[in-house]
């Protein structure tokens, strides 16, 4: 099966999954891990206001689940709503500072908004050290002036 096939089944079982989210939600309207699941598929399918209508409904539900709201802010950045995406991704580490995507996802809004050393750090801050890598390298294609490429030479 080549790579085309697998995206057109991809995307065949996220349009088959939201109904099937949608009546689990009917039977069970307090299930906030349902809202996410929908979530997440209406975001794979880049339906980002109507993934964010259910990661904010699953945050009021449970407030302290730190998947919904590092979801909430990366669908968030897609709309190119940085700052928004920010404050969520900051709850997220507030709620669970060992969720590595929350930190390399913070340092992606800080980066957009012109915060480039506090990108490095955060970046830096998760589980995985390679995403401080691939930021200093998106921050080269971001901003190719000569400051941007000695901070960036400067960090490494």
């Amino acid at each position: 099966m080549d790579n085309r096939s697998k995206l057109i089944d991809l995307f065949d079982y996220l349009i088959e999954a939201l109904p099937l989210s949608d009546r689990a939600i009917q039977i069970q309207p307090n299930d906030f891990e349902t809202l996410i699941n929908k979530g997440n598929s209406l975001a794979s399918l880049n339906r980002h206001d109507e993934a964010i209508e259910c990661f904010q409904e699953s945050i009021k539900l449970n407030p302290d689940f730190s998947t919904s709201y590092s979801n909430l802010g990366s669908s968030l950045i897609q709309l190119k709503r940085y700052q928004d995406a920010l404050k969520c991704f900051e709850m997220a580490i507030s709620i669970n500072s060992e969720f590595a995507p929350s930190y390399n996802n913070l340092s992606i809004a800080q980066t957009h908004l012109g915060k480039l050393e506090e990108a490095v750090k955060s970046a830096n801050k998760g589980k995985y050290k390679w995403n401080g890598i691939k930021l200093k390298l998106k921050l080269l294609i971001i901003d190719r002036s000569n400051r941007a490429s000695t901070f960036i030479y400067r960090c490494l």
